[in-house]
């Protein structure tokens, strides 16, 4: 096409054939890298719908492959659009409603899952929920790689909802891999959710951990901060398993994806070593008990025609 022709007026984007998304919005559905006719994967928080129908073009639009779920009635109008549009309809099926509130033994089927919650939305540039954008770009991007100033009290909410949401993901039964991300550049949001998920016991007994940096786009310079994982036993790793763009500095929006993966090997390690455990243990309490029973009783004492019965010990 010339250049000075849009691509927002050419017939391929208004069929829907082509969609517009910053580059670091591509990053989850990317890492995800759902297998085509073998995966089935939820996107918790799909509205507007560029992640899902991003998923549908990896998982090559196979049929009933992808859950969406909206909990917005307005939003998910525009979903619903947005994926019509696309041609994923066949592929996405659109549940409004919150996720939240799904019992994940309702999906079996659910291999991989992407999360991107409500954020403060802190690397989008000219976005006014975040005063200290501005600030940030006149300091040259310096307070942008430390996260900058922010109102604490409502970061501490967001994440904290952050982390309920992502937690609720990673308890389906058979999800093997989870995408995490928000359009923030604050390590509140970002790699602190992420330690939160590591220290927490119900997500290390289920075999989650961060993925390593070769399967989360590894050619990517810019990680995950490092010290902010110093509470972990490779504060390295870790970062590496995080990737992250500076608003305008990286060519885009500021944004942050950490992948998950559930180690099932180890997790049938030791689930199989407590079901043997169990075994051995009703084994032994069996023969104890069989071995009570062979015990012969003497035999009653006749005697005047009154009949005393010896007493039954009790072990």
């Amino acid at each position: 096409m010339h250049p000075k022709d849009k691509l927002t007026s050419t017939d391929a984007y208004l069929k829907g054939r082509v969609i517009i998304q910053d580059r670091a919005s591509c990053f989850p559905a990317y890492i995800l890298n759902p297998t085509p006719k073998k995966d089935k994967v939820i996107d918790a928080c799909s509205a507007p719908g560029n992640k899902t129908t991003h998923l549908a073009s990896i998982l090559q639009n196979t049929p009933d492959s992808i859950i969406a779920f909206e909990k917005d009635e307005k939003r998910v109008k525009i979903l619903k659009m947005m994926c019509d549009k696309a041609g994923g309809l066949k592929c996405i099926s659109i549940q409004h409603g919150d996720f939240t509130t799904t019992n994940p033994l309702d999906y079996p089927e659910i291999t991989g899952l992407v999360v991107d919650p409500s954020c403060s939305g802190s690397g989008i540039f000219g976005r006014a929920i975040d005063k200290n954008v501005q600030a940030e770009e006149s300091n040259g991007g310096e307070d942008s790689e430390n996260g900058g100033d922010y109102d604490e009290e409502r970061l501490k909410k967001l994440s904290n909802f952050q982390f309920t949401i992502v937690k609720h993901a990673m308890s389906f039964p058979n999800a093997r891999k989870l995408v995490y991300s928000t359009c923030s550049i604050h390590a509140q949001e970002n790699e602190r959710v992420a330690v939160d998920f590591m220290l927490d016991e119900q997500v290390k007994q289920q075999g989650w951990r961060i993925c390593d940096r070769s399967e989360v786009i590894p050619n990517w310079p810019r990680r995950g901060f490092v010290e902010e994982f110093s509470a972990l036993p490779d504060p390295e790793k870790c970062a590496g398993g995080c990737v992250r763009s500076l608003p305008k500095v990286d060519g885009g929006i500021g944004f942050f994806a950490v992948a998950f993966e559930r180690d099932v090997a180890g997790l049938e390690t030791k689930e199989n070593g407590s079901s043997k455990k169990n075994k051995k243990e009703a084994g032994t309490k069996k023969n104890a008990n069989t071995k009570k029973e062979t015990v012969p009783r003497k035999k009653p004492i006749i005697k005047k025609k009154t009949i005393i019965k010896n007493k039954k010990m009790i072990s």
